[in-house]
């Protein structure tokens, strides 16, 4: 195997490692704040984590990988929307103290990082395995970023102020069109294949 191969694999182990505990920072905070929102986001970066071992699996062909993570995003993209929905109309924000947020940020801005660096490793080559690699690392970007951001309105804002409503409307709904691009981009990408 060329190094560089086994240099992109261990990454995509590390970040799935990674990528997995903030699953786990989720879920624990789904459980000690009895928060769906939290809960969903746990299975969100679960399934994130499962999908970064599909792309690196050599079980499936190219095509199948790409497909079954096509439609994993587009169902996510849907959950998330449904979610933010349900999170607004019952006027639901998530409060923790000063240390957890930055245990959010911190988790959050390493999978920014490593989306960018999947992002730039990616440009212009026509490797499956780093398309899939880099669409998953965008993904979990988005969903950090939208988890953090709702913290952070929870924890520092006010409840029922509309400037949390109109930001947590359009970061939601980004998040729901970035995801369905991101999808949509991988199903294109799996007619390509084979």
């Amino acid at each position: 195997m060329p190094e560089k191969c086994q240099y992109t694999l261990f990454m995509t182990k590390l970040i799935t490692v990674w990528n997995l505990s903030y699953g786990l920072f989720q879920l624990f905070l789904a459980v000690t704040r009895h928060s769906y929102w939290y809960f969903t986001m746990a299975v969100y970066f679960f399934l994130l984590g499962l999908g970064r071992l599909l792309a690196v699996s050599q079980k499936l062909k190219h095509r199948t990988r790409i497909r079954i993570l096509s439609a994993m995003i587009a169902f996510l993209s849907v959950v998330i929307c449904g979610l933010t929905y349900l999170m607004i109309h019952h006027d639901i924000n998530p409060v923790m103290n000063k240390i957890l947020v930055i245990a959010h940020a911190a988790f959050a801005f390493t999978l920014i990082t490593a989306a960018l660096y999947n992002v730039v490793i990616s440009f212009r080559r026509d490797d499956p395995q780093k398309l899939m690699i880099r669409n998953l690392s965008l993904a979990a970007a988005i969903g950090s970023i939208l988890s953090l951001e709702r913290t952070m309105l929870g924890t520092f804002g006010e409840p029922g102020l509309e400037f949390n409503v109109r930001m947590e409307a359009y970061t939601g709904f980004a998040t729901f069109i970035i995801l369905l691009v991101i999808a949509l981009n991988l199903f294109r990408a799996a007619g390509k294949e084979d």
